[in-house]
């Protein structure tokens, strides 16, 4: 979800009917093939993101107008030019009117001006420290209500009030310093111009609108619960972070109880010359072949991070290949890659994508190694700052921590949960790995009662399952994370299994 090419992203989205009501909405032509309604749509969003940077660039600048500015970017402005300077303090070329001025005034300015014409004074450094422009959400974005809140999460049947594991303004009491602590906390603000809703208006979804949605998931889970991880490529690489499979699909299945993970053969990625190929085996069938990827050398944003011979492969032609080898009973079909990835030719990188209307997803390892963040960092900060990007634990626990929170996030989308605007949680979008990060490893209370009417599961025990995968595998990287489903459950330990919500 990181990057640009959204025009893309909206084509395979969403169908026609849902662009032309966005488009309308907007006030914009409703005619023209899927193609172009995505793209419509997205330069329609690209604009309204541009007029709220200009806008906010302009403010900066007129507010610091008497000083040395800055512009959007950063850069310093130039001063104040002779003309202006003669406007500020009465004097023109027009000698009619100076004799319109306060004589004295004049004779000052006139000396003033005299003086620094026959000898310019020292340039004094100034420290008056600069102003930056402020970041905020895009234009148009407008953070929900505590009420909203309270209403996304869409209360259980047959109950008047919020279970403790919906509510979200639900406290504990931190243990060091006894404040009360939220365990669902609000939607940060952008702190970066590249972050997520700072770029884009992200729609709402509420539990009512995810359950009258007729997402494809919601009548195929009844018979299909199988999803089917696959390798793209190897998982084990010399200079990079081995990945051990067995435990992501430990971790998928703690955390989406009720759904079958299972392994399909691997996918090799071969080179030919100048072509990449991506090969199907015979155990595949009538699928067995060889497929040309679409790649491309490093992109110019990246240059100085990789090696001249880093290559990235187009992800939208990887899904098309896993649609094609998806089985019968599959729910849905993820790969896993340490290949970087891009969408559109804008796109530095893409960390992961899901295309929820036919069930495949896609994400990479290349850039959540802790390997290819250590040899960028010496080069350069690459998108993440190095204070919320260290490394905790060994590589290994991070890779995995990470793998696992970009893994659950895809298959959310598949599932048809779409990016959370009601507070911070996994289902967030970003738009850099700093953002990325900095999320949550756990769902808010709105989208954990999507997945729990999807799933019907008991919440205190999907806890209990993700609690111990963590106290395994990583328990340094997952600290906080560790932190927080202890005083969880402890809180939901007076809470009897019959009183799970279980909607019909």
């Amino acid at each position: 979800d990181t990057g640009g090419g959204m025009a893309d992203r909206l084509e395979r989205r969403h169908t026609v009917a849902e662009l032309r009501e966005k488009l309308r909405r907007r006030g914009l032509k409703v005619s023209g093939t899927k193609r172009v309604l995505a793209r419509r749509l997205f330069n329609s969003k690209r604009a309204l993101s541009s007029s709220s940077s200009s806008s906010s660039s302009s403010s900066s600048s007129s507010s610091d107008e008497a000083a040395s500015s800055l512009s959007s970017d950063g850069e310093p402005g130039r001063r104040k030019g002779n003309a202006e300077c003669k406007r500020a303090t009465g004097l023109t070329d027009d000698p009619g009117s100076v004799a319109r001025k306060d004589k004295a005034a004049c004779k000052r300015a006139a000396s003033e001006r005299d003086s620094s014409e026959a000898e310019p004074p020292p340039a004094k450094k100034s420290n008056k420290v600069k102003a930056v422009a402020a970041v905020s959400f895009t234009k148009r974005f407008r953070l929900p209500t505590d009420e909203e809140r309270v209403a996304a999460v869409g209360l259980p049947p047959e109950q008047r009030f919020l279970p403790l594991f919906l509510d979200p303004f639900l406290r504990y009491t931190d243990d060091d310093t006894g404040l009360q602590i939220p365990f669902f906390k609000v939607l940060p603000t952008p702190t970066h111009r590249d972050d997520w809703l700072a770029q884009y208006n992200e729609d709402q979804q509420s539990y009512s609108d995810y359950a009258g949605s007729q997402h494809r998931a919601l009548t195929l889970v009844r018979h299909r619960t199988a999803c089917y991880l696959v390798e793209v490529g190897s998982l084990r690489r010399p200079g990079c972070t081995p990945v051990a499979l067995d435990n992501i699909v430990e971790f998928a299945t703690a955390f989406f109880p009720g759904l079958q993970f299972k392994v399909l053969p691997d996918l090799a990625l071969e080179r030919e010359g100048e072509n990449m190929l991506l090969s199907v085996p015979a155990v595949y069938g009538s699928k067995q072949g060889k497929y040309v990827l679409k790649h491309r050398r490093a992109h110019p944003y990246d240059e100085h991070k990789v090696k001249q011979s880093h290559v990235q492969v187009a992800v939208g032609q990887v899904l098309r290949v896993l649609h094609l080898v998806a089985p019968a009973d599959a729910l849905c079909v993820v790969g896993l890659t340490l290949e970087d990835l891009y969408d559109g030719d804008t796109d530095s990188f893409t960390a992961g994508m899901a295309a929820g209307g036919s069930g495949q997803a896609i994400f990479s390892f290349a850039r959540y190694d802790p390997v290819f963040e250590r040899r960028a960092l010496r080069k350069q900060a690459w998108g993440a700052d190095p204070d919320t990007t260290a490394i905790v634990g060994s590589a290994a626990e991070t890779l995995l921590s990470r793998a696992c929170k970009i893994l659950s996030h895809e298959v959310g989308h598949l599932l048809g949960i779409g990016h959370c605007i009601y507070g911070a949680c996994l289902m967030n979008g970003s738009g850099r790995l700093a953002e990325d990060y900095a999320q949550p490893e756990h769902l808010c209370p709105c989208d954990l009662h999507k997945l729990q009417l999807l799933l019907r599961f008991s919440v205190a025990a999907r806890y209990r399952s993700l609690r111990r995968f963590y106290a395994d595998h990583a328990p340094r990287a997952c600290a906080t994370e560790l932190h927080w489903l202890d005083h969880m459950l402890l809180c939901l330990g007076s809470q009897s299994e019959s009183h799970e919500i279980q909607d019909p």
